[in-house]
């Protein structure tokens, strides 16, 4: 997998009208359980800035940074617009994902498209999805050429992504049915039956933190281990993106082979590695056979 961090970004268009939902909120639907955008922002976690155009909604997250397009409801070209005003001087450089907030397998589709570095000689990597479509909201690219699109966009209210980004030479990722988005009502209700919401005794990161801590250095004490050397947050992560991306059971057992490696002498960030570029490559359901 890729690797993101420091002089990374993230922009995420969270506005519009959703005229297609009566005007609802529709970063704030809740799908699987949670909010459309909390989707969005889970597969940006990653990146060391995250803007959020549109909004601002109270969903209690302070990695976000907050902005509004210009014109007001101006489309989702003067979104990004906005969106690369509001990381001001970063180096051009610096890789933006760009994600739509309507994404349920936000995390899934963003983990095959950081499976690989944008080639040498392009501006980007695209989201190619199941019907072959590309999916300009769904990509990562480099914020120089972002802002070399802007300037030779005459007018960014009401224009169209392609107009913005068609002079820019992109590669596509195939990320399958993960691309899907959900833009009325009855593609959110087939989803959520698709996708019911998990029960929260099924739900890995509902233990409280102080509670998981308590467990972790009674059962180390219990087995000779030194509380300390448990990275209780990355597991949870590695657990949690397994369940969600392969299969439920695989999770814990993910964990396991995991701690295999590391006690035979492997580097715990290395096997980590590998196992997000796994999981990234792996197909879903509705990916078989395609």
């Amino acid at each position: 997998m890729t690797p993101v961090g420091p002089g990374s970004a993230a922009i995420i268009l969270a506005g519009g009208r959703a005229r297609r939902l009566g005007g609802a909120d529709k970063p704030l639907v809740p799908v699987a359980g949670r909010p459309l955008i909390a989707h969005a922002l889970e597969a940006a976690a990653r990146r060391d800035r995250i803007i959020v155009v549109g909004g601002p909604f109270e969903i209690g997250d302070d990695r976000i940074t907050w902005t509004r397009e210009d014109p007001p409801f101006g489309g989702p070209a003067a979104a990004v617009l906005a969106g690369i005003g509001a990381l001001g001087e970063a180096a051009d450089e610096t890789e933006v994902l760009l994600l739509a907030s309507d994404l349920p397998d936000a995390v899934r589709l963003v983990g095959r498209l950081d499976a690989r570095p944008i080639p040498v000689d392009a501006d980007g990597l695209v989201a190619l999805d199941d019907s072959g479509r590309e999916q300009w909201l769904a990509a990562r690219y480099r914020l120089g050429a972002l802002r070399r699109a802007a300037r030779d966009l005459a007018e960014p209210g009401g224009a169209a992504m392609r107009v913005l980004l068609g002079s820019l030479s992109l590669r596509t990722v195939d990320v399958g049915r993960s691309a899907v988005d959900l833009d009325t009502w009855d593609a959110i209700d087939e989803y959520r039956r698709a996708h019911p919401a998990p029960q929260q005794k099924d739900q890995i990161m509902h233990d409280t933190p102080a509670d998981l801590e308590s467990w972790v250095r009674s059962a180390a004490a219990e087995l000779g281990l030194d509380p300390e050397d448990v990275p209780i947050g990355l597991l949870l992560d590695v657990t949690r993106e397994t369940a969600h991306q392969v299969m439920r059971p695989a999770g814990p057992v993910t964990t396991f082979l995991l701690g295999l490696a590391v006690g035979r002498g492997g580097d715990l960030d290395d096997a980590v590695t590998r196992v997000r570029a796994l999981i990234a490559e792996w197909p879903s359901e509705g990916d078989a056979g395609r």
